[in-house]
């Protein structure tokens, strides 16, 4: 049996907006709050592996260098690209509003201009979270990731719709948070133990 545990990265600096590909850093107290704690339970993993964004790679390389675990970088972890909207503050973009209200009713349906489809987001992330599946054996893994990412890996565990808008819009993945999930490679089926527990 494989542990995989999903933490979405800290706190970011910056005003509430969609953070996608926009290469935000963390709140430096989130950061050092998560990062203690992640110290206390390091013994539980084998291996870490992070999106490529700082907000979560500069996490992983301090807690590998800290611990001597190794750190993968894995590109497809990386929260999707919003376009022209990524990394804008919402109090700046008041004219645009019902351009965002149609993304939020229906995200799968509607995406902004420049941007990446969740489709395309849907597959990349689920393509290599089968990829890691088939070969992680039994591993106890640590991937720092993003709020979409782990999003869409828990709709497939669950056999729920990537497309569902509740999906987004009801299910709250909180900063420093963590999802927990077995992988029973002889059955080849998932069960999650937990889902946005607080570090």
């Amino acid at each position: 049996m494989a542990e995989i545990t999903l933490l979405r990265h800290p706190k970011v600096l910056g005003k509430a907006a969609l953070y996608g590909k926009t290469d935000v850093a963390c709140c430096p107290l989130a950061f050092a709050h998560t990062l203690t704690e992640l110290k206390k339970i390091v013994d539980q993993f084998d291996l870490i592996i992070t999106s490529p964004l700082e907000r979560c790679a500069m996490l992983a390389k301090q807690l590998g260098k800290t611990s001597a675990l190794p750190v993968m970088i894995e590109a497809a972890f990386q929260e999707m690209d919003f376009g022209v909207m990524d990394g804008i503050a919402f109090d700046e973009l008041q004219q645009e509003w019902p351009i965002l209200e149609k993304f939020w009713s229906a995200p799968s349906a509607f995406h902004f201009q420049q941007a990446e489809s969740l489709a395309h987001f849907n597959l990349r992330v689920l393509t290599a979270w089968k990829d890691l599946l088939a070969t992680t054996g039994d591993k106890r893994i640590l991937i720092i990731c993003h709020g979409g990412t782990i999003r869409q890996i828990i709709a497939d565990c669950l056999g729920l719709s990537w497309q569902q808008p509740k999906l987004y819009q009801q299910l709250q993945i909180a900063n420093s948070s963590t999802t927990k999930i077995c992988y029973f490679s002889d059955y080849k089926t998932s069960s999650i133990k937990h889902i946005s527990l607080l570090l």
